[in-house]
């Protein structure tokens, strides 16, 4: 009797759940795709000879498997889904591969980046505006990879 009331309880809180979740987006905000392009760069230190006065602020990174995982931020209530970006890229040899995504437009609350590749190793990093701001600019990285296909997915709030 016990685990029939806990298995309704559980079931009602998800319903619940769902339904603030589906009341809280904003049906009249289109979700923007953010036109990106891979490149292949030498070094973050030739990208701040280039970009003087910028600073890095980098995100927290997650790997499982062959997928790295960054974040930055946290979700808020009246946020939703603003926009995203997506790649694919393969390469003959492995290479240090970055792409710079930007996106202006509703204050940010929050951003996950996930990347395919064959290496374990990258970062990503924002070099301008941020959490809390109405812009924002980051760079993902890969070092010694021959496969790079990215999600940017970016939360924001009126």
């Amino acid at each position: 009797m016990v685990r029939v009331v806990y298995i309704a309880l559980v079931a009602f809180l998800a319903i619940a759940t769902a339904q603030q979740v589906a009341e809280e987006l904003p049906a009249e905000v289109p979700i923007e795709e953010i036109p990106t392009k891979a490149i292949a760069v030498e070094s973050v230190e030739e990208f701040m000879r280039q970009n003087p006065g910028v600073t890095l602020l980098e995100m927290k990174a997650e790997q499982r498997a062959l997928t790295r995982y960054y974040t930055l931020g946290r979700r808020v209530s009246g946020d939703f889904y603003a926009a995203y970006a997506r790649g694919t890229n393969s390469y003959g040899s492995p290479r240090f591969v970055s792409v710079r995504i930007n996106y202006s437009g509703y204050i940010v609350t929050y951003i996950q980046v996930s990347v395919q590749q064959s290496s374990n190793s990258g970062r990503a990093y924002v070099v301008s505006g941020g959490i809390g701001q109405r812009s924002i600019g980051f760079i993902v990285e890969a070092s010694s990879t021959t496969q790079f296909n990215y999600n940017a997915d970016i939360y924001a709030r009126k």
